[in-house]
């Protein structure tokens, strides 16, 4: 198999894979691989970087990989006791196992282990064995080592197995679960690259950069972070010009660069422009009458959408059938109808800005409603949320909770859930303005009676009763109702789905490349 192929292969079981000089484990200057370690390259990229037979390629671990973990082991002895632990889990023969002829280095004998887990780890050295995850990544064959020698695989079975992390860490104890990867914009990533249509917008390369660095911050990412991102991509330049020139004197402008943009993030929170606006249609949304068998599914849809905008800090924005799907608690083909429902004459909310391919989500961008009013927005009180709460976040994450799919408390719950939770304590017909017929409303606050998360005050009137533990009062209900997991297993159907379309489109890149 050459390095294409193997390229294409690891691609097509969602693995992140990045190009490397020939006879090197480095990357090239300014080759930008971090970015990597956050998203995986497209096809298109890969029949760029690996159309020369010259070259190592190398797999990069964590959540880009779906919780890849490599296992380096410098010694004989550090591989066989790994090995052994794995024959005590049951896992022996379906861990992938690559190596290498001697070269007379001190890692003769040696291996690397690769195998996914449940969890994403963080990176750490546990003994004599250094465990690759997060921000890290490890030669594969066809690659040849710098000292000479063509890495192989010893053992590589079909699909990587999963492993879970509670196994990993009663064998390892030493072993921690890696901090959630921080966002990076869709705008960030096209300065990262230094991509010429982006930077042009701005006068000098400084502001570039320094807008670059806003985004980032914006995101949480710290210093380090900010750091690390600019000198392993291009940007726009200046930094690299600089950094080449005096590292120190880099630092220090970036350091400045980043103070600067700090204190304008804390004057400007990050809740302004399309976030700021998504945050107040969530609170309109709620308070408006979503009627007919199918409003409440288009409202969960909506919220869907809206979540995004407020994830990705911009508008026009992407967003896939399947990541609606599981943000709203609804399977794939209920969230494409109800976004064209979304996009349609009923509701004329959203507008496609692109359509979808096989590799890239279909852009949207929100269409302000005519009775929206911000003000309005501002003055609806929630008078019966946590005071940590300072959004509509938690209501939203409500609507798309396992206790409210289909075959449990059900959507039109959930639509009167939330505006409950939202007031505090409401009447049935001031209910009624969700657009659900009174008959509708008494059966949902019956049934979230039932679960403990509404009660009945007497003369109509309904009170929520969780007040600060929400989440462990929605994973009871589900685990009474029987739908705890509904999004685990939806997750992992979308991921099998996805690694499905890569390997078609693999196997036709590489049926085309025969021909």
């Amino acid at each position: 198999m050459n390095i294409l192929e193997m390229a294409l292969e690891l691609h097509a079981q969602g693995i992140s894979t990045i190009w490397l000089p020939a006879g090197s484990k480095k990357p090239a200057p300014g080759q930008g691989w971090i970015g990597y370690s956050y998203r995986r390259p497209r096809l298109e990229e890969l029949q760029q970087w690996f159309a020369d037979p010259d070259g190592n390629i190398a797999v990069v671990g964590g959540g880009v990989s779906g919780n890849l973990l490599m296992l380096d082991a410098d010694t004989p002895e550090a591989l066989q006791e790994a090995l052994g632990a794995f024959q005590g889990l049951g896992v022996r023969d379906k861990v992938w196992i690559r190596q290498r002829p001697p070269n007379g280095t001190a890692h003769d004998g040696g291996g690397l282990i690769v195998l996914r887990s449940s969890d994403a780890v963080r990176s750490c050295n546990v003994g004599a064995l250094d465990f690759r995850s997060e921000g890290r990544y490890g030669l594969v064959p066809p690659s040849m080592h710098p000292a000479g020698g063509q890495y192989y695989w010893s053992q590589r079975p079909g699909h990587l197995p999963i492993i879970d992390f509670r196994d990993l860490n009663r064998v390892w104890p030493d072993l921690r679960l890696a901090a959630p990867p921080k966002r990076i914009t869709s705008f960030a990533w096209s300065v990262l690259k230094g991509d010429p249509k982006v930077l042009g917008r701005y006068p000098s390369r400084s502001e570039a950069e320094y807008a670059l660095c806003l985004s980032l911050v914006q995101t949480g990412h710290a210093f380090g972070d900010v750091l690390r991102l600019f000198r392993s991509n291009p940007v726009a330049g200046k930094f690299a010009e600089m950094d080449e020139a005096d590292p120190h004197n880099a630092e220090r402008w970036l350091t400045l660069t980043y103070q600067k943009a700090v204190a304008w993030a804390a004057q400007h929170p990050a809740e302004s422009g399309a976030a700021r606006l998504a945050a107040d249609l969530e609170i309109w949304a709620l308070a408006q009458p979503w009627s007919g068998r199918t409003g409440p599914y288009d409202l969960a849809v909506y919220l869907a959408h809206l979540a995004i905008v407020q994830r990705c800090l911009q508008d026009p924005y992407g967003a896939s059938c399947r990541e609606l799907a599981e943000l709203a608690g609804v399977n794939f083909m209920t969230a494409n109808r109800a976004t064209n429902r979304l996009l349609g004459p009923k509701y004329r909310l959203l507008e496609r800005t692109s359509p979808g391919t096989s590799t890239l989500s279909a852009g949207y961008t929100l269409v302000v409603p005519g009775s929206f009013d911000p003000k309005g927005a501002e003055v609806i009180h929630f008078t019966h949320t946590h005071p940590c709460e300072k959004s509509v976040s938690t209501l939203r994450a409500l609507m798309g909770h396992d206790s409210f799919r289909s075959q449990g408390l059900g959507k039109s719950a959930a639509q009167v859930a939330a505006l409950l939770r939202m007031r505090g304590q409401m009447t049935e017909k001031e209910l009624e303005t969700t657009g659900r017929c009174r008959s509708t409303v008494r059966r949902a606050l019956i049934r979230l009676t039932k679960c403990g998360l509404a009660d009945p005050r007497g003369d109509g009137v309904w009170r929520w009763v969780p007040k600060e533990d929400l989440q462990g009062a929605l994973d009871r209900a589900a685990e009474e109702l029987e739908t705890s997991g509904a999004l685990t297993a939806q997750q992992e159907r979308h991921r099998r789905a996805r690694l499905c379309r890569d390997h078609w489109m693999a196997r036709q890149a590489e049926h085309g490349r025969g021909e």
